[in-house]
């Protein structure tokens, strides 16, 4: 099985390579340009007349979710708009395996550089021990930089985690997300940042840092893949940090509505041995 999800692995990521090898270039205008020698005024229609205050009014962004990835990008939701993520991922773990769901997400846009933020990983159903229920995230997401005007683009995303499952106390993360678009159909993005978690087996506090990288490519209009690598150091109170790699499809339905999946290998004994998922987003 193992064998296969290489496979799958390997297969997404030279798509993903051929596809940024040969993929749209810009597109550059050789158009001829043409004088006009009549010294008759060109008349234009009031009807045909689009100001720029008209102009950027019309919604032509889709759908950006922070799922199925690990990296949580800067882009935020639209001013007045929600956005719902749930999921679902199978993870081979060293001792058993563990069934993951809803690893929900809640979104609302307080303006375009700032969203409110409700999350709930729910239940991890274990083969091997208990299983584990996820306390409640609470936070936000600050965009510093206008993506619109500029390729870069950084945010702040505070998170705290209330114990209402297993563990017995508030956890806290500090992130940042970053944002580089390459063209405007690749982009670079990750992670950096501090949790202090609760650890579900010690009940201790335990400082853990973060840290992602991935690189996304739009195939057309409705199809996305990615590559990715992230780390948690470490990834348990009194463990070493975890290394994993995923790829992963994204399909777009329209604007408001996608599909995606997974797939992920762990890189050492902390990490689980493979992982697979899947999920939607919706924005409303």
């Amino acid at each position: 099985m193992k064998n296969f999800l290489l496979l799958i692995a390997s297969l997404t990521a030279s798509l993903f390579l051929v596809s940024l090898a040969f993929g749209d270039q810009p597109k550059t205008n050789t158009a001829t340009t043409t004088t006009l020698t009549t010294t008759n005024p060109v008349i234009v229609s009031e009807s045909t007349k689009i100001t720029t205050k008209e102009a950027t009014t019309v919604n032509t962004s889709h759908i950006t979710t922070d799922r199925p990835s690990f990296t949580t990008d800067s882009k935020t939701v639209e001013s007045n708009h929600y956005q719902l993520e749930l999921g679902y991922v199978y993870q081979d773990l060293d001792h058993g395996d563990a069934n993951n769901i809803p690893n929900s997400s809640l979104r609302y846009g307080l303006d375009n550089n700032c969203e409110l933020r409700l999350g709930w990983n729910g239940y991890s159903f274990r083969s091997v021990g208990d299983d584990v229920i996820s306390g409640t995230d609470l936070g936000f997401k600050y965009r510093f930089m206008d993506q619109s005007k500029d390729p870069f683009s950084l945010a702040f995303i505070p998170t705290f985690t209330l114990p209402t499952g297993n563990a017995d106390g508030v956890g806290y993360e500090f992130l940042f997300g970053w944002n580089y678009d390459i063209n405007s159909n690749t982009s670079l993005s990750g992670n950096l940042g501090l949790g202090v978690p609760v650890d579900t087996e010690t009940e201790d506090h335990f400082a853990q840092g973060i840290a992602s990288l991935k690189l996304q490519r739009e195939l057309d209009a409705t199809n996305g893949v990615f590559g990715e690598y992230y780390t948690n150091f470490p990834a348990a109170d009194n463990e070493d940090a975890e290394h994993v790699l995923q790829a992963g499809l994204v399909h777009r339905f329209n604007d408001n509505f996608q599909i995606d999946g997974i797939v992920g290998l762990g890189l050492n004994d902390q990490a689980p041995e493979w992982l697979l998922g899947v999920g939607f987003g919706y924005r409303f």
